[in-house]
């Protein structure tokens, strides 16, 4: 491992206030778009190409099971588009598939699932008038008991979308790479590893539920002989986990330490979180008197030192780098300049291996 930070720490130094040049070979900068409604105004895309980000996996629909009559998995909450697809991105239509499917599910409704949500992409894609795809990437958080299914359900779609040539990835969570040896290894053509989501935000003990440097480190000791070549996700996301005694209440979205500036209803605790000492609101949220909230957001230092490490030691390229997920109310607390920094290690990898090659 020395060898590769080693070796990435001088190419930074080489790279240090360069450019690389638009035909240089670059990791692929991309970003999730997890909204019911796809729209992207003029700020937006100037953001967006500031960054050079050239792939949006857009979340089409999720996949959730029902026990009530008609009985079976349905998709639910589909994307609408409002505004034109970017001619100048490349589109992964990506699929949240819940626990109760994989789990409820007889394996001989599978192919019938296969079908049903290949076909709604396309129709979907059709009718937004998408450019082509050549890629779909499925998300769900499988467990040893619930493989069997899934990995049917993954194979099933590959052999509906290898005529048109569609490669089919699949979101790895942090404890799927972890224990790949008795969760399993989906078999599609790549993975997108999720750096975040650490613990539980209802566990009061965690130090940062959403993403923790410090913890990471426990479950990347298989990441670069892991058996898929893996994209990475990085998140942009906040929240507040809010506790009664301990007991977990409710998450604010989008909550940040700054809400709580200037906020004389609440105190730092030695533990860091926001204690109140009357009632008060966050972001709409009621929070009572006697209530903490732990505010969980990624630390922009803490994901571009991960970047360093992760780029220095992936085995494969190119990568995807893909942060989750662009919304202007969450993109705005980030420089441009910050998100950028983080592409930068796998771009100098990826110049470097290109240049090594000789390719």
């Amino acid at each position: 491992m020395k060898r590769f930070v080693v070796f990435y720490c001088c190419v930074i130094m080489f790279l240090g206030g360069c450019q690389f040049e638009n035909n240089s070979p670059q990791a692929t900068r991309s970003f999730y778009y997890w909204r019911t409604v796809f729209d992207l105004s003029a700020a937006d895309l100037n953001y967006l190409r500031k960054l050079r980000v050239g792939k949006l996996y857009v979340k089409f629909f999720d996949v959730d099971w029902f026990d009530s009559a008609p009985r079976g998995a349905f998709p639910v909450a589909p994307v609408r588009f409002a505004s034109k697809f970017p001619a100048d991105m490349e589109i992964v239509p990506t699929v949240f598939l819940t626990n109760a499917t994989v789990r409820r599910i007889p394996l001989n409704e599978i192919p019938t699932l296969a079908g049903q949500i290949t076909q709604k992409i396309q129709r979907m894609a059709k009718a937004a008038n998408l450019p082509p795809f050549r890629e779909i990437q499925l998300d769900c958080d499988w467990t040893g008991a619930t493989r069997a299914a899934y990995f049917t359900l993954l194979q099933a779609i590959i052999d509906l979308t290898q005529p048109q040539q569609i490669a089919i990835s699949a979101t790895i969570r942090l404890h799927q790479l972890k224990y790949d040896d008795s969760i399993g290894v989906p078999p599609v053509a790549r993975g997108m590893l999720m750096c975040y989501n650490m613990a539980s935000p209802k566990y009061a003990g965690a130090r940062n539920a959403i993403f923790d440097l410090r913890s990471i480190d426990y479950y990347l000791d298989k990441f670069r002989g892991y058996p898929l070549p893996l994209d990475v996700a990085l998140p942009l996301f906040s929240w507040g986990a809010v506790y009664r005694r301990e007991r977990f209440i409710m998450l604010i979205n989008n909550a940040r330490t700054s809400d709580f500036d200037g906020r004389t209803e609440f105190e730092r605790d030695e533990d860091g979180m926001f204690a109140a000492k009357q009632d008060a609101i966050i972001r709409g949220q009621d929070v009572f008197k006697g209530e903490r909230v732990r505010v969980d957001e990624p630390r922009m230092d803490h994901a571009q030192r991960l970047a360093q490490y992760l780029a220095a030691q992936s085995g494969h390229a190119p990568v995807s780098v893909a942060w989750f997920h662009y919304d202007p109310n969450v993109v705005k607390y980030y420089a441009v300049s910050d998100i950028e920094q983080a592409y930068w290690p796998f771009d100098a990898i990826a110049f470097w291996r290109e240049v090594w090659h000789g390719k």
